[in-house]
């Protein structure tokens, strides 16, 4: 596990020195979902995660640096676009769609093995009809409908 954290890491210390976007790791075990939070004050972005993200990356076993990369690239796609204050379904949805475009894009480039994988399961995902439907996460739906990854 404690390699899964040392990826994390690595991942997102390579992406700030890519965009320089002062983001501070931090780890909160209790944390259910990854997300990114902006401090004005310190001008840091804060990527906080917790044991949820080390254990679905656990679950996809050979894939586990797959889903990290995606998780990690997806979340600075968030960053990158500053899409993290939204009220509306609609606002989530853009969001959503250009932080999954951003992930999608920089796999494409650094990680094309993690960029088909990351195709095949959202290709999976969209087309199961039970994924996506209750209000918390429509906005994901309503967004990968719009990837062509995902589509074709």
């Amino acid at each position: 596990m404690k390699s899964h954290h040392k990826y994390i890491e690595y991942l997102l210390k390579k992406l700030d020195k890519k965009y320089n976007k002062n983001i501070i790791l931090f780890y909160n075990p209790k944390c259910i979902r990854t997300n990114i939070t902006f401090n004005k004050e310190k001008n840091k972005h804060l990527f906080e995660y917790g044991d949820r993200l080390i254990e679905n990356a656990i679950k996809e076993k050979k894939h586990y640096r797959d889903y990290l990369r995606y998780v990690v690239s997806h979340e600075m796609g968030h960053i990158y676009w500053n899409t993290n204050k939204y009220e509306t379904l609609e606002e989530k949805t853009i969001a959503e769609y250009k932080a999954e475009r951003f992930a999608l894009n920089r796999l494409k480039k650094d990680y094309p093995k993690t960029y088909i994988w990351v195709c095949k399961e959202g290709y999976s995902m969209v087309h199961d009809k039970t994924w996506g439907n209750c209000e918390s996460e429509k906005h994901y739906r309503n967004a990968w409908e719009k990837i062509k990854e995902y589509n074709s």
